[in-house]
This record gives structure tokens, sequence and C-alpha cells, in this order.
């Protein structure tokens, strides 16, 4: 199963990458990436590789950086770095090209509380899936 310990790795230095980390903290850390990782010292430089790459021009470079540095501490196979940093490079372009539509993936779904109380009720939903808005109740919507 390398997808999970992959997101195993992916979290715990998701987890530990901070501003300042004290001596103790960064063990730990290094510690707890080893033991996910298990031997998979190619899975670290995925995750090292991938970070770098994507944080590449980003304001919170340092921290992808630190999530790199914490993996190659833990024993990333340096060797194997470089191919994923191109690939990290690749994901941050596909991520920047997707239109930012002020929506979530799927569309909104708020709930609207004190909306015309008298009439529709105290909370209403507002449903807005591919560009159209609806209130709860109207047009038969439930």
């Amino acid at each position: 199963m390398p997808f999970l310990r992959y997101a195993l790795i992916a979290g715990a230095a998701a987890r530990h990458a901070q501003a300042w980390l004290t001596a103790e903290e960064e063990a730990a850390a290094i510690a707890e990436l080893a033991q996910a990782a298990a031997g998979r010292a190619d899975l670290l430089a995925e995750r090292a590789g991938t970070a770098l790459g994507f944080g590449e021009g980003r304001p919170d470079a340092a921290r992808y950086r630190q999530v790199a540095e914490l993996c190659i501490a833990a024993g990333a196979d340096p060797a194997l770095i470089e191919p994923w940093i191109r690939v990290g490079r690749e994901r941050a372009a596909a991520a920047a090209a997707i239109p930012y539509t002020g929506l979530p993936p799927g569309g909104l779904l708020l709930l609207i509380a004190g909306l015309d109380e008298r009439v529709r009720g105290a909370a209403h939903v507002l449903r807005a899936a591919d560009g159209g808005a609806y209130l709860a109740g109207a047009a038969g919507l439930r």
C-alpha cells in the first residue's frame, strides 16, 4: 500500500513543518517520518521533490522547503528527488491554471437564517451549482 504510506509521510511532514522547530521537535519529526516511511526512501524522496517543485515561487515556499528538508533528514534517496521536483512543478502549474470562481468544487451550499421568516420560515438553503442559485422550497426544491 504505497499510497497509504505516502499519505502518512505527507501528513507527518505537513504537521511538523513550522516556522521554528526546536532540536527536540525536529528529532521527533524526523523519527516519525522515518517510521512512517518504513524503509521507503523512494517515498520520502517523492514527498521531498513534490514539495520543492510545488512550493517554488509561492509565498509559503519556506514551509515546502522545510517539508523537503525533514524528508531528506529522515532518509530520502537524494538521487530520486529531481524527477519529483518536475512533477511538483507540473502540479503547481495545473493548480494555477484552474480559474478561481469563488465557489468550492461542486458548488455552494449556504444556510441563510432569518430570510423572510413569516413566509418561508427561519432558515433556508441557497444552492449554487453550475452557475445557478436557488432558494430551497422555490420551484419545488427541497
